[in-house]
């Protein structure tokens, strides 16, 4: 959807059948946007607190970088 049919919408000017959207459908899919969200969220979240785990923490810090100069 585009910008001028998303402000189109919010008017209610349509570009399709409204009556022909079922209800369940619509929720589907806020419930799987959701559910997309919150999993990207802990996704990123680990990741990065891993990351930043290994760049603080100085003993890993210190065996990181000796491992990369010994090898």
């Amino acid at each position: 959807m585009c910008g001028a049919q998303v402000i189109q919408a919010r008017r209610g000017i349509w570009q399709f059948n409204v009556k022909k959207v079922k209800l369940w459908h619509g929720m589907t899919y806020v419930a799987t946007q959701v559910s997309n969200g919150l999993i990207t969220y802990i996704l990123f979240t680990v990741i990065f607190s891993f990351v930043i785990l290994l760049l603080v923490w100085s003993a890993t810090r210190d065996a990181v970088v000796y491992g990369i100069l010994k090898f």
